[in-house]
């Protein structure tokens, strides 16, 4: 699956968390296949991490192609590209993705208009996971994580249910008399004695 793509209007404007201006474009998308325009649930270019996010929901055009309704981030460290769910499937292709030498990543140009293969969404959302990793440690790894999830969740709950009991027990020292207790003392005897009274009558 590809998708051809097209900007215009390349000018300086405000990206999200940038207070100068940056490049930015209007875009056009065109799927090679008409079945995944059909079934698409959503079509949407993504952005980051240029200083925000950039998120725009794609509309669809008479032609069956897809047009941004607010310009896209295509200059500084921004990572921006398209994103389609249609179904089972996910899909992405990059825009313009900013190189990375950490990772050997010679990125995405902006381009007037370019034709690339769609890949999996991953592919895209995890550009900086290393694919040379034995399978044999994730599964470790994964049981790892979650047992210290599942542990933090077991610690909290006792330490709550052992806060909620020492809200209804009372202190285990007896306070030392004063003026304040013994005002109270005479206070409920003064109760106790109407409510004796009153059973009385």
């Amino acid at each position: 699956m590809t998708a051809t793509l097209a900007l215009g209007d390349v000018r300086q404007a405000r990206t999200p968390g940038n207070d100068r201006p940056q490049p930015v474009a209007d875009l056009a998308v065109r799927l090679n296949r008409p079945e995944i325009d059909d079934d698409a649930q959503w079509v949407y270019a993504l952005g980051w991490p240029g200083g925000g996010t950039h998120l725009d929901r794609l509309a669809r055009q008479a032609d069956g192609s897809w047009r941004s309704t607010r310009p896209v981030p295509v200059g500084g460290t921004w990572k921006t590209f398209v994103r389609v769910h249609a179904g089972r499937t996910m899909l992405s292709v990059p825009v313009r993705m900013s190189p990375d030498p950490a990772i050997a990543f010679a990125g995405f140009p902006a381009q007037a208009q370019t034709t690339r293969v769609m890949v999996a969404d991953t592919d895209l959302m995890q550009i900086e996971r290393r694919r040379d990793a034995p399978m044999s440690l994730w599964t470790p790894a994964t049981i790892v994580v979650l047992g210290t999830v599942l542990g933090i969740l077991i610690l909290m709950a006792a330490v709550s249910g052992r806060l909620g009991r020492m809200r209804g027990r009372p202190p285990s020292v007896e306070p030392p008399p004063g003026l304040l207790l013994e005002h109270v003392d005479r206070v409920l005897a003064r109760a106790r004695h109407r409510d004796r009274e009153t059973v009385g009558v």
